[in-house]
This record gives C-alpha cells, sequence and structure tokens, in this order.
C-alpha cells in the first residue's frame, strides 16, 4: 500500500507572484496563522480555499500542490535497481542482447532475458514480502 504525502508550495509560488501572506489571509478570510500553518505545510487548505488561492496567485493545481508517493529512498524501484546495477555492473552481466526479428529476419537489440527474469522475481518477492524482508 502507497502512502501518499499532500504538500503546497504556497510559501515559493506566493513570493514569485509577490503576494505576502498577509494579503493572502485577507483575502482568503482566514486568520493569518492559518496562512502560516499552510505556508509551513503543517496543515493543507481546503478546496474551496485550494481554488481561491488557485485565482489569487493565477497558477493551476499543480504549480500549487505537490503529492510525494513516498517519503523516502528506499522502496521496490530503489532495490531494483540497485539490483539491475550489480547484475550489469558488478557481474558483467549485458543488459542487451542481439536476436534475430522472425519479422525482418534483421537483428534487434533486446533487454536480457536473464537481467528481465531476475528483476521480475525480485520485483514480485518484494510486493508478496514487503521491503523489510528484502536484503539489499
Amino acid at each position: 500500500m502507497r502512502n501518499f504525502i499532500v504538500k503546497n508550495r504556497l510559501r515559493e509560488v506566493a513570493k514569485e507572484k509577490g503576494v505576502s501572506p498577509h494579503l493572502i489571509a485577507i483575502l482568503l478570510n482566514v486568520h493569518y496563522t492559518t496562512v502560516s500553518q499552510w505556508i509551513n505545510n503543517h496543515y493543507q487548505p481546503n478546496n474551496n480555499n485550494i481554488s481561491k488561492l488557485l485565482d489569487l496567485l493565477e497558477v493551476n493545481y499543480n504549480d500549487l500542490i505537490v503529492v510525494d508517493s513516498r517519503t523516502n529512498v528506499r522502496g521496490i524501484g530503489n532495490a531494483i535497481q540497485k539490483r539491475l546495477d550489480e547484475l550489469t555492473k558488478e557481474e558483467k552481466i549485458p543488459l542487451y542482447t542481439t536476436a534475430v526479428s522472425k519479422v525482418t529476419n534483421r537483428p534487434v537489440k533486446k533487454f536480457n532475458t536473464k537481467i528481465v527474469k531476475e528483476l521480475k522475481e525480485l520485483e514480485k518477492k518484494y510486493k508478496n514480502e514487503g521491503e523489510d524482508k528484502i536484503e539489499n
């Protein structure tokens, strides 16, 4: 299961647009400390206030709101990348192999099936057992 963290870029966007937190508080009819909490990402504005902020700052949603799916550099992608690096750099297994196309009868470059199989197995194991059970 993924953990999603919603953050905003209110501090950066307001500064870029020359809009102070005090002005935001006045125009959105909220207390200044509420805006301060938003700016520091302690709390997030509700949908109504986000809509007002988007209009005030003349930005789109993706310029203001950021969704992080993970908060650290660990995870399935990182673990599988480490294994890919080990296979190609330390074990010197080539990432690509050449095969003859059945359609064109010409050589084509393909991912090495040995690497693909091992990485797919690691991905499956990771999803079934979780990152804490897998040694890197």
